[in-house]
């Protein structure tokens, strides 16, 4: 993939500050034997090729919000003339990706949890396996804190 200070083309164009958000690239002549990665402002983020039209990473969690630099290098070359702007959204404005028809999730201890997603927002496999980690918003003092359940990690990754 040569630079030619092309915007990228890619989708969403937006993602939860949170981490997850799933990023398709659409590209020129990828190969799958490229290492592929993608970096929002400097963090950078290990991808995917899929085929020689689209690459794919996962967004990382990102202390900030608003329009940041969205750039993809390929075999590390640190080539960022291939480049564009990526929201990056609060939990308040993005876009509902899981819900819970139940409503349960707003009761003060729920006994159950029931949630739904599209797989497809996930993966492209419908077997593939999925950790689930519970966070909390508490306003229980002047100063709001977020909170992470360490028992409903999966698979040993801590909160």
């Amino acid at each position: 993939m040569a630079a030619h200070n092309r915007m990228l083309t890619f989708a969403p164009e937006s993602g939860n500050l949170l981490e997850g958000t799933i990023v398709n690239v659409t590209g020129p002549c990828f190969d799958r034997s490229q290492k592929f990665t993608c970096r929002f402002n400097t963090l950078r983020f290990p991808g995917a090729v899929i085929d020689k039209n689209r690459a794919t990473c996962v967004m990382p969690r990102i202390y900030a919000n608003g329009y940041i630099d969205f750039y993809v290098e390929v075999d590390g070359s640190n080539d960022l003339h291939w480049k564009g702007k990526f929201l990056v959204e609060t939990p308040f404005t993005a876009p509902e990706l899981v819900t819970f028809p139940e409503s349960d999730q707003l009761k003060r201890e729920p006994q159950k949890l029931l949630i739904n997603w599209d797989y497809k927002n996930l993966t492209l496999d419908r077997n593939t396996a999925v950790s689930i980690t519970l966070w909390g918003y508490r306003e229980n003092t002047i100063t709001p804190s977020i909170h992470c359940d360490p028992g409903s990690s999966m698979r040993g990754h801590p909160c």
